[in-house]
């Protein structure tokens, strides 16, 4: 992938070579004449920038001036023009840096034409899980790579607000000085909600991505968990597997129950008794470490409903299933058939002695690509569904063995 993340407030934006006359050549259409209402005066400053800045779209770095400039332009108080020149700094419209000058802000960099509707640019505030260990998530990589794809067709910068570990306070303090054009929450945390809330108090449309976020009236982009689940049940079906179990976190994110329900879905429209299989819950905790009794627990559980064919729907789930294969207590696919839901794109030699798993491939860069358009979409104003599931597909791998049906 080839991002370039702005860390907000953190990054240093090039010093324009304009001279001090050149840089009253390009502001002299900002109208700063007077009379200004006393109690209203900062905000109608304020007014007029952003006004200005919206038609003339100038740029990210821009020379502009600084307060003491405008002091002398308006004839108001310091003290007024700073507290226009403090909003318009923490909404990112200017930046103001100590020795060098004032410059139009990040949010000039994103501006939509009033006249066409035009989007010139557009800035995604995202927050993300943990980047600390990205081997145990392949869920954000991937949509950002998705992201990444369109970005330049699409002229999007991407910004990293903060993850999922972060203090909340400081992501929304972030997200007020930054003023994304549209925020993305790929973070299913139920903190973030307050951030979502923070943008859309702000004014910022929100995308949540593959959360329960969307409870809070904000547009969702996601796989659609059934239909992914009908897919993995209808291979192992076609393969001849009438004997199949589903093994699954016991998590209360909604992708959990849309599996499990669509699990049953899929079994009673091939006629398969739900007596003849089960479901094999493994405990909430850590993603990647089993519980001390988890493959005995595994185990006792194969031999009691005898299945020939297992979807892992969790990461666990696959985890365990390798662990009991490697120790010989069953051999995969020769004792058991296996259909994962797991997206990690590690080496396949680390599954199953190297055996490339059946899976279902989950479509998370083209949800990456979905939440760029219709961010580029909300941008300008217009429309868009409460909600977008978007298919996975199958790709046959070396873990499911066909059966003749009796």
């Amino acid at each position: 992938m080839c991002f370039m993340y702005n860390i907000c407030n953190s990054g240093e934006h090039s010093v324009p070579g304009d001279s001090f006359m050149t840089k009253y050549e390009h502001i002299k259409k900002l109208d700063l004449s007077g009379p200004y209402r006393s109690r209203l005066a900062a905000q109608e400053l304020y007014d007029r920038v952003v006004t200005f800045l919206c038609e003339e779209k100038p740029g990210v770095g821009t020379p502009f001036l600084t307060d003491a400039e405008l002091v002398a332009r308006t004839g108001l108080s310091r003290s007024t023009v700073r507290r226009a020149m403090d909003d318009l700094q923490r909404e990112g419209w200017i930046d103001r840096r100590i020795g060098l000058g004032t410059f139009t802000g990040t949010r000039t960099g994103a501006l939509i034409n009033s006249k066409t509707g035009d989007v010139t640019g557009i800035r995604l505030g995202v927050l993300v899980y943990s980047l600390g260990n990205l081997s145990n998530d392949w869920y954000t990589p991937l949509i950002l790579e998705g992201i990444d794809m369109v970005a330049s067709e699409l002229n999007i910068s991407i910004e990293l607000l903060g993850t999922c570990d972060r203090d909340i306070d400081a992501i929304s303090l972030r997200l007020e000085q930054s003023i994304p054009t549209v925020l993305v929450c790929l973070s299913n945390g139920p903190r973030e909600a307050f951030v979502i809330r923070d943008a859309q108090r702000l004014g910022i449309p929100c995308i949540v991505s593959g959360t329960p976020h969307m409870r809070l009236g904000v547009p969702c982009v996601m796989e659609d968990n059934a239909q992914a689940m009908e897919a993995a049940v209808d291979h192992l079906h076609d393969k001849g597997h009438r004997r199949i179990a589903l093994s699954i976190q016991r998590n209360t994110e909604p992708w959990v129950f849309a599996r499990h329900e669509a699990f049953f879905n899929a079994l009673s429209k091939h006629k398969i008794a739900p007596c003849s299989m089960g479901v094999h819950w493994l405990p909430l905790g850590c993603d990647s470490v089993l519980p001390d009794d988890a493959e005995d627990s595994f185990m006792d559980f194969l031999e009691a409903h005898k299945p020939t064919a297992i979807i892992a729907g969790s990461r666990l789930s696959m985890i365990c299933l390798d662990a009991l294969h490697r120790k010989k207590k069953l051999l995969v696919p020769k004792d058991l058939s296996v259909m994962s839901f797991e997206q990690d794109e590690r080496p396949h030699g680390q599954w199953f002695d190297g055996l490339v798993p059946d899976k279902v491939v989950l479509p998370l860069n083209e949800i990456g690509k979905k939440v760029a358009d219709l961010a580029v979409r909300m941008a300008a104003g217009n429309q868009i569904p409460a909600s977008t599931m978007l298919p996975s597909t199958i790709m046959p791998g070396e873990t499911v063995v066909a059966l003749k049906v009796c």
